[in-house]
């Protein structure tokens, strides 16, 4: 449909930007002292941590799904909610999810544990 596929180019295009901005931080980082910089005025440890929390922020949808499969209630939840907005959100950052057959999870919290616990160790 067309909200998945305007979801999967936002998806690309915002990971593309991200990598770019990512790859100048790090090299401001790592960058010679007293060379041009692109208006880097700032010494190396700020560009390292605009590099790392621009990192996290990568990482979000991530931690997201890891929540989703620690809690399998929060994946039902997610997949069969009604709701317009959450639905696009999830279009946007999941659009593969549409194509689940089995959007409803009946496993417990106690049998999650148990298994992430087989798979940890």
């Amino acid at each position: 449909s067309g909200t998945a596929v305007c979801g999967f180019l936002l998806t690309v295009s915002t990971r593309f930007f991200i990598l770019i901005y990512q790859s100048i931080y790090l090299a401001w980082t790592y960058g010679v002292p007293g060379s041009f910089s692109g208006g880097a005025a700032e010494d190396s440890t700020y560009w390292w941590w605009q590099y790392m929390w621009l990192s996290l922020l990568v990482m979000a949808p991530y931690f997201v799904t890891t929540v989703m499969q620690a809690w399998p209630a929060t994946t039902s939840w997610l997949y069969t909610s009604k709701n317009d907005y959450l639905q696009s959100f999830m279009n946007i950052l999941f659009p593969l999810s549409r194509l689940y057959v089995a959007k409803e999870v009946h496993a417990s919290f106690q049998k999650t544990v148990i298994y992430l616990f087989f798979w940890a160790t």
